[in-house]
């Protein structure tokens, strides 16, 4: 059985603080990633690794991409909305699959 703090879904047995986090994290996980922020977040990651991997080999284009979304993230905790977590979730999902068409292709050819 869940609950609803905040909007976002909680149990409702006993845990400690951390796993109730991580728990809700995971729960809240499929519907914060269906919001059209969360959406564009995938997709500009996918697209940024796909150009950037043209340029360099694969763990920088990774780590340069993965580190423009955290700076981007940190710049709306002080200039925008927040830091949101789900964010940067979509980013390495975007990440993930820009990552896998890439290998995909290589494949291919």
């Amino acid at each position: 059985m869940v609950r609803l703090i905040h909007g976002l879904a909680a149990p409702l047995h006993g845990r400690s603080f951390m796993r109730i986090s991580i728990y809700q994290f995971f729960l809240n996980l499929p519907r914060k990633l269906r919001e059209e922020d969360k959406i564009k977040h995938i997709y500009w990651s996918f697209l940024l690794l796909l150009f950037a991997l043209v340029f360099v080999p694969m763990h920088q284009a990774l780590v340069m991409v993965l580190a423009l979304g955290l700076v981007k993230e940190v710049w709306d905790e002080y200039y925008g909305s927040g830091f949101c977590l789900f964010d940067i979730t979509g980013n390495i999902l975007g990440c993930l699959c820009g990552a896998g068409c890439w290998y995909l292709v290589q494949w291919a050819l």
